[in-house]
């Protein structure tokens, strides 16, 4: 008897931990696939601070513009640079701001002030001129600059090719039911999606008196503008059933629903309104950063693999952040974060620790009966995990045997890196490429025990990034 475990088909708590498939976790946090090693498990990216300067409000937005990239605090609007520079301050204090570009402008609004648009690279905003009025959302669209929230159920825009003139005929209402007013407006494939609380609806035109609706879904809307995603595989969003996906704009389905239910029960609904997202397009997933448990500041994400349909649960201080956007800097494309505390950050995703502090993940599979069967007898031998080191540290490994929900047994695991350089006489050959980064290592256990069924926990709170490739179990069939 010997089984291969790999684990790339992410967390599935849908099903009892015996019915998932062998490549599904049944738990885990801050492990994630790792693109550069397909089949291959890796910690989330950690934290490197981006504007080194603390602050003294929480971020409420990041924001990758034409004349520059920009983050947002409560009452200021801020230049994405090491100092963080102000570019206009006294703001009403926001949460939730939204942001759009046209006509070599980028445009702010936060349904309080006056929307305000970028005047030059470096320069302070200013206001946006016409006279519009103060849009919680904004959205540009075939030459248009869509805008709503200010008004129960009522969209504006700009004349066509401007975005300084706001004729007074330019609007349409949506609804009047108090309960479904407009949550956030966003392009996709030929249309302006307009998402209400219980709806959304699909609007088009070219012309500035042609706009008028072209479809509508009553039976699902969004909570949160902030989490509208576009991305290669469709448009995502947070809605109350979880993560909400759509490729042609009519079919939705519910990755978190399918694949995590249990875990979404759990969430704090009451402040869905403030669920944000973003799209990585170097990892081609989407992160979605929630509020767990009673929680009311963010302390969950959920990051989605759409290519794989696999989901993955994130927790720590690189989750509790209450801003995210992607900016392209120096070419290439990355996630930047901004701190939910008043004394926090702006980060960029990336590196081994969060600012300074090690990820704690774990990993657990399925509770495995073997392709003997469930009423099998079986007796291991060997129990082997495999890594891939890039550095010195330890993992903690476990077993639960049978239906145990405490591990049976347990052991600390030495990862060590080696030199990857030859030297005669020894016998690192065949343990990987000489001079490699990293090195494949498989670690044998002895572990004379009969069992049924049997279910792996990997735990590593080492401040490495060590890759995982699975865990192989051999033995022997005692009874069938």
């Amino acid at each position: 008897m010997s089984e291969l475990h790999p684990l790339i088909s992410g967390i599935n708590n849908s099903i009892s931990d015996e019915l998932i498939e062998p490549t599904e976790l049944s738990d885990g946090r801050n492990y994630m696939p790792d693109r550069l090693n397909r089949g291959v498990l890796i910690k989330r990216p950690g934290l490197t601070r981006e504007v080194t300067t603390q602050l003294t409000e929480a971020a409420t937005s990041i924001y990758e513009g034409i004349e520059q990239n920009y983050f947002t605090t409560s009452t200021a609007i801020r230049r994405m640079n090491a100092a963080g520079t102000s570019l206009t301050a006294a703001l009403t204090s926001t949460t939730a701001p939204d942001w759009t570009s046209l006509a070599g402008r980028d445009i702010y609004a936060n349904g309080s002030d006056a929307p305000r648009r970028s005047n030059g690279a470096g320069a302070a905003t200013v206001v946006l001129g016409g006279t519009p009025p103060t849009f919680k959302y904004v959205e540009a669209y075939n030459n248009f600059v869509f805008g709503a929230g200010h008004s129960t159920g009522v969209l504006r825009w700009s004349d066509v090719g401007t975005i300084e003139t706001w004729t007074a005929a330019n609007s349409l209402t949506l609804t009047n039911n108090q309960n479904d007013d407009i949550n956030g407006l966003i392009k996709y494939l030929d249309a302006l999606f307009i998402f209400c609380r219980k709806s959304f609806y699909q609007v088009r035109g070219f012309a500035t008196n042609a706009i008028s609706i072209v479809g509508a879904n009553y039976n699902e809307g969004c909570t949160s503008h902030r989490s509208l995603i576009v991305t290669p595989f469709g448009l995502f969003w947070w809605s109350q059933a979880g993560l909400a996906w759509t490729r042609d704009g009519i079919t939705i389905s519910y990755p978190t629903q399918e694949k995590i239910p249990n875990t979404i029960e759990r969430l704090n609904r009451n402040l869905y309104t403030r669920v944000h997202g973003v799209w990585h397009p170097r990892f081609e997933c989407v992160e979605m950063f929630c509020f767990n448990g009673s929680a009311t500041s963010e302390n969950i994400a959920f990051f989605f693999f759409p290519r794989d349909n696999s989901l993955w649960i994130m927790s720590g201080l690189g989750t509790e952040m209450s801003a995210s956007g992607m900016v392209t800097a120096s070419g290439v494309a990355d996630v930047y974060l901004g701190s939910n505390i008043t004394t926090g950050y702006v980060f960029k995703q990336d590196g081994e620790l969060d600012d300074t502090t090690p990820i704690a993940a774990y990993a657990e599979t399925k509770r495995d009966v073997t392709q003997f069967g469930i009423k099998a007898k079986k007796r291991a031998s060997i129990l082997t995990p495999m890594f891939i080191a890039v550095d010195t540290g330890t993992i903690d490994y476990g077993v639960y045997i049978d239906n145990a929900v405490s591990l049976t047994k347990t052991w600390t695991i030495p990862i060590s890196q080696p030199a990857g350089t030859f030297v005669l006489g020894t016998s690192l050959l065949n343990t990987g490429i000489l001079g490699a980064s990293t090195e494949a290592q498989e670690y044998p256990i002895g572990y004379d025990r009969e069992f049924r069924k049997i279910k792996h926990r990997l735990g590593d709170n080492s401040a490495i990034r060590t890759r995982i490739r699975g865990m192989i179990v051999e033995g022997t069939l005692v009874s069938a």
